[in-house]
């Protein structure tokens, strides 16, 4: 009660509670052609106020407890992770497909990019002097061949000594 008035809620509360324990005692009662002569137990009794119904004006607002929840929602996610610039939109406005609705930091993507590319082009450079290393050797082979071939042909007409023959060797078993 508040100014010596009783409230709609306490007096709606009352009602209600009135109604819910003549709801209880109501079907069992009506239901079964016997009546129950078990005595009640009076310690499990809850006590129940009575008040009479009355019509009464409310008042001209209703406040009330609830969440509102949109018809459509979606969920959205980035494909890359990223610092949010900018928000484009605000909560209830309406978007069409394709429309910008906030804008990502590239700042750190676009240097790993370029740290990407930096990696890319030293690969490639990589390769070059790899296949150049490569004909290098091959070239090496070939002449530590042709020398173990004229050492070798020298020794057997006995112009080449032992110790030439056997450098040659060496170059050629180095460079296989």
């Amino acid at each position: 009660m508040f100014g010596g008035r009783p409230s709609v809620c306490s007096s709606a509360l009352t009602v209600g509670i009135a109604l819910v324990a003549v709801a209880a005692v109501v079907p069992q009662a009506g239901c079964s052609g016997k009546t129950d002569t078990r005595p009640v137990d009076v310690a499990a009794s809850i006590p129940v106020t009575v008040a009479t119904v009355t019509m009464t004006d409310l008042a001209n607002t209703f406040d009330a407890g609830g969440v509102v929840q949109a018809r459509t929602t979606a969920t959205m996610t980035a494909r890359i992770l990223a610092p949010v610039r900018e928000v484009r939109t605000v909560p209830g406005d309406r978007v069409r497909t394709g429309q910008v609705l906030l804008v990502l930091d590239g700042r750190d993507l676009a240097a790993h990019a370029r740290s990407a590319r930096a990696a890319a082009l030293a690969a490639g450079q990589a390769a070059s002097a790899s296949a150049a290393e490569e004909q290098a050797a091959d070239a090496g082979l070939t002449l530590a061949r042709a020398t173990h071939s004229r050492i070798a042909a020298l020794q057997a007409k006995r112009s080449a000594t032992t110790q030439e023959l056997d450098e040659a060797t060496a170059a050629l078993h180095a460079a296989e």
